[in-house]
């Protein structure tokens, strides 16, 4: 029972709404990987503005959305040179400064410079290695 209402709810959505592909967050977080934090933090309207639907309360959708941009940029990061150990350690604080946010526009900040702050530390071990 569940899964059919899963799958109604899934339909639901995506007669309703836009959701960014795939393409299109990949062209956000290879900024990430790959060490350019301007053009992370610029690519982040890619994500903000098409993210579907995470909660019907506008204030708790920017707070899935900015931890979600963070977990992801935790991930690219490492797969950029970060040490594991780095990137949660600033993933940790990133989320806990999310959960104190009460406004919808530090969430979205928080979004465009979690992306930037995880792209700099790549930038910045690729640096340390040449």
């Amino acid at each position: 029972m569940e899964k059919d209402d899963i799958i109604l709810e899934m339909r639901k959505l995506d007669d309703d709404m836009y959701h960014h592909t795939y393409q299109e967050e990949r062209y956000v977080m290879e900024a990430v990987a790959q060490g350019r934090p301007a053009e992370a933090r610029r690519r982040a309207g890619a994500l903000l503005s098409s993210a579907g639907v995470l909660s019907g309360k506008k204030q708790n959708h920017y707070r899935n959305l900015a931890v979600t941009v963070v977990t992801v940029a935790t991930r690219e990061a490492i797969q950029g040179g970060v040490s594991p150990a780095k990137a949660y350690r600033l993933s940790d604080i990133f989320i806990n400064r999310i959960d104190q946010c009460t406004k919808t526009e530090e969430l979205e900040e928080y979004c465009r410079r979690a992306l930037y702050e995880f792209a700099k530390l790549v930038a910045d071990i690729k640096a340390e290695k040449t």
